[in-house]
């Protein structure tokens, strides 16, 4: 017999000040910005470069790279696709993801923003498939934060 079931995730969202982030969460962003600029988007025109790192301590980069056949690497499997080439089954414990069109020069914004300062705009998110493999990848853990930037 098949039973009706719902999924839900709760997304929830809040911006951060770049000073408050600890040591390690810096190098993860520093990471994705180095890895999307190495990202070859010829057909969508959006870089996206992340960041993960596993429970052992470690940060792994990836990179999006497409084809012309649109079969596109995602930057996200190629991120966990390294920490469990070096690890095995590896935890996420968190990820950075950093998103935009190609032109854009990201840089991480050293200013204080204000407590009351709420913008939902323009925040890049891994696709479906992708959130996907990040949560196979969290072990079934829900409090995995994944930081996103643009």
């Amino acid at each position: 017999m098949n039973t009706p079931r719902i999924f839900s995730r709760t997304i929830s969202y809040s911006l951060l000040d770049y000073q408050e982030l600890e040591r390690r969460e810096k190098l993860m962003f520093e990471g994705a910005i180095r890895a999307r600029s190495n990202a070859q988007a010829p057909y969508s025109n959006y870089k996206v470069g992340v960041a993960v790192l596993s429970e052992s301590g470690s940060i792994y980069i990836g990179c999006n790279a497409e084809g012309a056949d649109y079969d596109a690497l995602h930057a996200e499997v190629n991120a966990i696709g390294s920490m469990i080439t070096w690890e095995g089954s590896a935890k996420i414990k968190k990820l950075v993801f950093v998103g935009a069109k190609a032109e854009a020069d990201i840089k991480v914004s050293q200013a204080k923003v204000p407590k009351d300062f709420y913008q939902f705009v323009n925040i890049p998110v891994p696709c479906g498939s992708c959130l996907q493999k990040i949560w196979e990848n969290c072990h079934g853990d829900d409090s995995v934060p994944l930081y996103s930037f643009s």
